[in-house]
């Protein structure tokens, strides 16, 4: 029989705030496969829609895994990552303890696109109490290990543009607007 629950990837590297202090120091997670076909993995994506908030893209890859596990599409390719600080037991993922999501397409060309990738908004950059950091560090760490790809595009919201230049992430010279011109929103990492 297959089983289709979260599955334990490998271990990723985030910052863990130190108490009584506002420093920050090296702390494993562990990165982990959803299987958008389990009913148990849909149900921590509906409970961190719920808890992140309606207009997150938690909420949108919820939607998105309910489609998919109501209509048992099995050829779907995209993949769903999580960094959580959970170390067991990834058949029963606690949404509390879910850091950030990241979902991403692997394409024919040994090239990957994330198409949403998201931190809980408590552990954002903007967060001021913000118990851990380089969560966003560690999915795209992440997508780069498990897709194993030798380029990664995504669209950035002009916000999170300097996030991406700082993991090595350049404008995409291959992708242009509707007028031929360079798309600014468009990134790619060469790896």
């Amino acid at each position: 029989m297959i089983s289709f629950t979260a599955s334990y990837i490998n271990k990723v590297g985030i910052k863990e705030k130190c108490p009584h202090s506002s420093r920050f120091q090296d702390k494993s997670a562990s990165l982990v496969e959803l299987s958008m076909l389990d009913k148990r993995d849909v149900k921590t994506l509906e409970e961190l829609s719920y808890d992140w908030g309606d207009y997150s893209y938690a909420t949108n890859l919820y939607e998105f895994a309910k489609y998919i596990n109501s209509k048992q599409i099995t050829n779907s390719p995209q993949k769903l990552l999580a960094i959580t600080t959970q170390k067991e037991n990834f058949k029963n993922l606690e949404p509390s303890k879910v850091l950030g999501l990241v979902e991403y397409t692997p394409k024919e060309d040994n090239s990957a696109k994330i198409n949403l990738i998201e931190t809980n908004p408590v552990h954002t950059y903007y967060s001021n109490d913000r118990e851990y950091k380089n969560i966003g560090k560690g999915l795209i760490q992440g997508v780069i290990e498990h897709s194993k790809a030798d380029k990664i595009t995504l669209h950035s919201v002009p916000s999170a543009k300097y996030f991406y230049k700082k993991l090595g992430f350049v404008q995409n010279p291959e992708k242009k607007d509707w007028y031929g011109n360079l798309d600014k929103s468009e990134f790619m990492l060469i790896i």
